[in-house]
This record gives C-alpha cells, structure tokens and sequence, in this order.
C-alpha cells in the first residue's frame, strides 16, 4: 500500500523522488513476490500500476526535435555537389525533399538533364540508401542556351539547385541508416569536354520507431 501511495503521490505532486522511492520498495521485495505470488497480491498490484505508469509517460513524453542534417559536400573539378536532409530524424513511410546543390566552377558547365544533342551524357542523380526509400520524379531546371561552335548547347553552370522527393519504406527498422546519392554528369568548357563523370556522398540518419 506504501508504494501504490508513493506512486499515487508522485502524480499529483509531479515529483518524481516518490516514484524512485516506490520502486526501490518494489525491488527490495521482488523475492517475496516470487516466493509467494498468492499472498503478496498488493504488492503485485503496486508493481502492475509503476510499469503502467512508465508506459503512461513514455507515451506522453514528446517527440524527439527534428534537427536538421549538417550539409555533406563531395567535389571533382569542376563540380562540387552539396546535399542536405530537412531533418536527420525521419520515419517509415514518411515523405521530404532532400536539398541538392550543384556549384559549376567558372569557366565550365555541365550538359543540363536533358540537352539538345543525343550524343552528350545529361546530368542526373539517382538516390539509394540502407533503408528501404524511393526517389520520387525529380523535377530538374531547364538548361541555360549556349552557342559554341555554331551549335546551341542546354547547359547548366554557376549554381544548380535540385529538390529530390524521398520516401521511407514501411518496412524501414529503427535506428542509423544512411542515404546514398549519386551525380552524373559531363563537365565542358569553351573548346573541349571531359570524359563523363560522377560525384557520390552518404548523408547519415536516423529511423525512428513508428508509432
């Protein structure tokens, strides 16, 4: 009865040392109630009512902040590719935009996702991870008109920002995962192209439990 009080005291008053009390009480008699099941029934009851109460409170405690994700950079001349998470805390089945930024060093360009000629290789970028997710359409810009050798060319350079749909699977389990992006591209200059590319990083995070 002493403990179911405590705990009782621990509610109304919002101090937890009452509940510490109740269950070092409840722990000091463990042996006593697995002796003797039948005739320690209160003191079964106060155990039920501390593990119920710790439910309670974990499902009242609030969600986690959703912080977001440090920005993760890789680079190859002359391209540097920024990604970055709206959040490092994501769940199954949950929807976001990760943030893509191409940086084209001056001088240089990229044949944009869809350029004029078939034989150029267009920029694109495909997502995978360590949780089951999905990239949904990507919606690229259109490409800058540039006049080279008598030809018009759809380019990119400068600054490129991307917004790549992602969704987590259902099936995602909790806890560190990763997600995986991948850049493709051709990178020219005024008079010659290099030999086609691409750029990867890993952005880090963290699956949590579905509800």
């Amino acid at each position: 009865m002493a403990s179911l009080v405590l705990l009782r005291l621990a509610d109304l008053t919002g101090n937890e040392s009452y509940a510490e009390y109740a269950e070092k009480t409840l722990r000091l008699l463990v042996p006593w109630m697995e002796r003797a099941p039948y005739g320690t029934d209160t003191l079964m009851l106060a155990t039920a009512r501390y593990f119920d109460r710790m439910e309670e409170r974990r499902a009242a405690a609030p969600e986690p902040t959703l912080e977001a994700s440090e920005p993760v950079t890789a680079q190859k001349h002359p391209v540097t590719l920024t990604a970055t998470l709206p959040q490092s805390r994501v769940g199954p089945r949950e929807e976001f935009d990760l943030a893509v930024l191409l940086e084209i060093a001056d001088g240089w360009h990229i044949n944009s996702h869809s350029p004029r000629q078939d034989f150029l290789v267009p920029t694109s970028v495909e997502v995978a991870g360590s949780v089951a997710v999905t990239a949904g359409e990507i919606s690229y810009p259109a490409g800058r008109k540039l006049s080279l050798v008598g030809d018009t060319l759809s380019v990119y350079d400068g600054r490129v920002e991307l917004a790549v749909p992602v969704a987590v699977g259902a099936d995602a389990a909790a806890g560190p995962a990763s997600l995986a992006l991948r850049l493709r591209f051709q990178a020219c200059d005024s008079t010659s192209c290099l030999a086609p590319d691409q750029l990867e990083l890993t952005l880090p995070l963290h699956i949590v439990a579905a509800r």
